[in-house]
């Protein structure tokens, strides 16, 4: 996955792998302190130098599926896991950034109706699965709603959050798939 990143992610536009600071517009990426629980925050401010794949591979080191991955935070080396561990769409921090600016927030956390429990042996083998899986979304979900609770109107004024459904689609169905194509 980091090779495909380091490859396809903004590397194009310039003659090596494009840093955070490169970038020319705002952009935060949140990871997870693997050792401490903390979030991992970089951008422009923290840390420019970080190259915009690696930023992206430690915020997707999905803890079981992903190995973690170890980048220079500040110039210290940090674990990261993913980053929706300390928080799955970090809104608040992009509106702390700039009390000036909208916010544009795109989480993809579920929040549409679960698939009902198949009778099969082998569906029953993947309950405990998708039991953690379904009850992280819901920690996931209710962490979001507190956060946007937590904002003052004027921060909830400059926010767009956008939340699209995805009905009877979890985080492991691709997984599962046994017809067609796995994208």
């Amino acid at each position: 996955m980091e090779d495909w990143l380091n490859q396809y992610l903004w590397s194009d536009r310039l003659d090596r792998s494009a840093a955070i600071g490169d970038l020319g517009f705002d952009l935060t990426v949140t990871a997870t302190n693997a050792d401490s629980g903390d979030t991992v925050i970089l951008n422009a401010d923290t840390d420019p130098d970080v190259p915009l794949y690696r930023a992206v591979r430690a915020s997707s080191s999905i803890q079981g599926l992903f190995r973690d991955i170890t980048i220079n935070v500040s110039g210290d080396p940090v674990r990261c896991w993913d980053g929706g561990a300390t928080g799955n769409c970090r809104f608040d921090i992009a509106l702390r950034r700039d009390p000036t600016l909208p916010t544009i927030a795109c989480t993809l956390t579920r929040v549409s109706e679960p698939t009902p429990p198949s009778a099969s042996i082998l569906a029953a083998t993947k309950r405990p699965l998708r039991i953690l899986v379904r009850s992280s979304e819901f920690l996931m979900r209710q962490i979001e709603q507190i956060t946007f609770e937590l904002l003052s109107q004027e921060q909830r004024d400059r926010l767009v959050w956008v939340r699209p459904e995805f009905a009877r689609v979890g985080i492991l169905d691709s997984l599962y798939q046994t017809k067609g194509n796995v994208t």
